[in-house]
């Protein structure tokens, strides 16, 4: 919880088959206090969204996760949320999204406030195995 905002990570299970579509969110960050304020982001870029292009042959479409699920830290000076985003599925194999996967294994910054994005830095672009 930072000020009046809970950050959450999602829950999802590891390892699964592409069409399971386990995260609906990958981080979730509903308002403690006054108006209701509520806003995440599924990471995974959807059509028309920035970074869709770097899911090819339509990978995007069919793979999920690319989750928050481990510590998220918080700079609560800057107002800014920093999320580390893991593999999307499989987790094990790759081959079937072909492409960057843009902030898959990534760490996106976004407003605390607002939740929209301020940078991102992909660590490992296209992992076809995780190790």
């Amino acid at each position: 919880m930072v000020k009046d905002v809970v950050i959450v990570g999602s829950s999802m299970k590891e390892g699964q088959t592409v069409e399971t579509h386990n995260t609906p969110r990958a981080w979730f960050a509903p308002s403690m206090f006054g108006p209701a304020r509520n806003f995440g982001s599924s990471i995974r870029c959807k059509a028309g969204e920035f970074g869709n292009d770097t899911w090819e042959e339509g990978s995007w479409a069919i793979n999920g996760n690319t989750g928050v699920w481990t510590q998220i830290t918080v700079d609560a000076d800057l107002g800014l949320v920093y999320l580390p985003v893991e593999t999307p599925t499989s987790d094990f194999y790759g081959g079937h999204r072909p492409g960057n996967n843009l902030f898959a294994e990534s760490l996106v910054c976004v407003d605390l406030k607002t939740g929209q994005r301020k940078w991102h830095f992909q660590l490992v672009h296209q992992s076809h195995l995780e190790l």
